[in-house]
């Protein structure tokens, strides 16, 4: 998919669903692979901005964690469930297979997306009962 293909309505954002696909497929225009990083600064973060890097997890409020598997976040956020686990704080924790971060913007009618929606809506639902 070209550059001016991404930009126009309808296009997908650069995502494809194939007809009965289970994952959509992120095709990435050339223009957003050279875009820089952004740089956030050399500060840390507050724990309470940023519990992941609290040394003590223990006493946060329940969590739901929902890790895409093709994420370049997967692995922190499994350490971070597991480390919520280890501190005995009530955790669900779901792996959605094949998801890239953010799947859900992309193709909110593809299947998995609404299967992740139904699973977190869930998740808050009894929550709060």
């Amino acid at each position: 998919m070209r550059d001016a293909e991404c930009q126009q309505p309808g296009a997908g954002r650069g995502v494809r669903v194939e007809p009965g696909a289970e994952v959509p497929v992120f095709v990435a225009p050339p223009s957003m692979l050279r875009r820089p990083v952004l740089d956030l600064g050399s500060a840390a973060a507050d724990q309470y901005a940023a519990p992941a890097r609290a040394q003590d997890l223990a006493g946060l409020p329940p969590a739901y964690v929902e890790i895409c598997q093709a994420d370049a976040l997967r692995d922190e956020a499994m350490e971070y469930g597991r480390r919520l686990m280890t501190a005995g704080v009530h955790t669900e924790l779901h792996v959605v297979p094949g998801a890239f971060h953010l799947f859900e913007g992309y193709a909110p009618d593809s299947r998995l997306a609404r299967r992740a929606l139904a699973n977190w809506t869930s998740a808050l639902t009894h929550a709060l009962a």
